[in-house]
């Protein structure tokens, strides 16, 4: 597990890639942008760190 100190932001976005199961950088920040709920969005990314 992850340290909270290690945490930055590509962590989060390759996170939030294998969250949603895609390859393309281009397609988490459109799935981030079209989110209803962004806050959510980072949660998710989180939970996968937490795996």
């Amino acid at each position: 597990m992850m340290k909270i100190s290690e945490i930055n932001y590509s962590v989060i976005f390759d996170a939030l890639k294998a969250y949603h199961e895609v390859e393309e950088d281009d397609s988490v920040w459109e799935i981030f942008n079209q989110a209803d709920d962004q806050i959510e969005e980072i949660a998710n990314a989180l939970k996968v760190l937490g795996e």
